[in-house]
Order: structure tokens, then sequence, then C-alpha cells
């Protein structure tokens, strides 16, 4: 009896480990232009629940909004923290850019970590007939502090 309870026990303790390995959190800004157009911008952040484990995982998006309130373009940074309580470093950092509209491409974009910080830069160009009208460039950053905080 005390080994199937043993064993139910941890199938259970299996089960919602695996289920739970991460939770997630996110909030939102957003940034007016005069133009009427506007960027907003979502924080993702995933927790392992793991107890001895001090690393997470986020995530940064910025997307630009036209003024007829449809989306373009966007450029987000993933990034991999480690934290203790002497401080906190970036493990990696990567980018990701891409358009929504036929007429916005994305003309470079890149990324970087130092310390605390994972660093994504985008360009991205807005097009008719092919030819350049207006390039936009934004630069997202994302932090971790030596207690876990994302920001």
């Amino acid at each position: 009896m005390k080994k199937v309870l043993l064993f139910v026990f941890f199938c259970i303790l299996t089960w919602s480990v695996d289920s739970l390995i991460f939770a997630t959190d996110s909030r939102q800004y957003i940034e007016c232009l005069p133009n009427g157009t506007y960027y907003v911008t979502e924080v993702e952040e995933c927790d392992s629940i793991m107890f001895l484990s001090n690393t997470k995982t986020a995530k940064k998006t910025t997307k630009f909004y036209n003024s007829n309130g449809s989306v373009v373009w966007f450029v987000s940074v993933s990034a991999t923290f480690s934290y203790s309580n002497t401080g906190s470093t970036c493990v990696n950092a990567s980018v990701t850019a891409g358009s929504y509209d036929a007429f916005w491409k994305i003309i470079s974009k890149s990324s970087n970590k130092r310390g605390n910080i994972g660093i994504a830069n985008a360009v991205a160009g807005h097009y008719f007939n092919n030819n350049l009208l207006n390039k936009y460039s934004r630069s997202v950053s994302i932090s971790c502090d030596r207690y876990g905080n994302i920001s």
C-alpha cells in the first residue's frame, strides 16, 4: 500500500511540475506621437517555478501603429537572465522584427547584451512603388535586477 501511495504521489508531483513549469505575466505601455501614430510595448515574463532556479526569460515587443490604428511593423527582444542576491546577468538576447503591411519592410535588425540588459535594434522602411518614403528606427531594451524583477 505504501508503494502504491508513493507511486501516486510521484505521478501527481510529476504531472503538476510538467504542467506548471512556467507562469507568465504581461504588461503593456502606449506611447502616442503627435502625428497620430503610436507605439505599443508589451513585456512578457516566464518564471521557472523550479525552486533552485534563479533564471528568468522575458520578451519585450514594440509594435508601431499607423494613424488608422493598424499595426504595420514590430521589433522584439527576447532575453534570458540569471540573478542572485549579488546581481544579475543577461545570459543571451535575440531580436525578432517584421512587418504586417506590404508597404513596410525591415531594413536592418540587431541584438546585443550588456551586463543585465538585453537590447534589440531595428530599422523599418515605409515604401511606395518600391521607393523608400521614410525610415523609422526603434531600440527595445529589457533588464532584470538581482531580485528577478523585469523592466
